[in-house]
């Protein structure tokens, strides 16, 4: 009875650990999309950018790293069960930032960088 209760125990703990976030790829994160799964939030500065993914939402970096209001109020808006993918210029970029998320709590993922998008024909849209 020890062992199963301890066996419980182990698999909860676990299952209640956060391992921080994941690297996804762009056609994951169009599956994720249609699926309602996640939210995809685009963190290029405005020289980096000029399209974006369709159905994107865009933050700066500053936004998220201060917890600022905006961001607080967007990320109170979501489910706790939704992941935040992050996007970038690069993967490191998009990797610190989904870290960041991460350890507040929120479940979040990272992009290689956006060029996997647009090399995978997804739907875009003028910034």
């Amino acid at each position: 009875m020890k062992n199963v209760i301890l066996i419980i125990g182990l698999i909860f703990f676990c299952g209640c650990i956060n391992n921080g976030p994941r690297k996804v790829s762009a056609m994951e994160t169009f599956g994720f999309l249609n699926n309602d799964f996640a939210i995809l939030i685009d963190i290029r500065t405005d020289n980096e950018i000029s399209v974006m993914a369709e159905r994107s939402f865009r933050f700066s970096k500053a936004d998220i790293e201060n917890n600022l209001e905006n961001w607080k109020q967007f990320t109170n808006s979501l489910s706790k069960e939704k992941e935040i993918i992050f996007c970038a210029s690069d993967e490191e970029q998009a990797k610190k930032i989904a870290t960041i998320v991460s350890k507040r709590g929120n479940k979040s993922a990272y992009m290689t960088n956006f060029q996997d998008w647009i090399d995978n024909n997804l739907p875009i849209i003028k910034h």
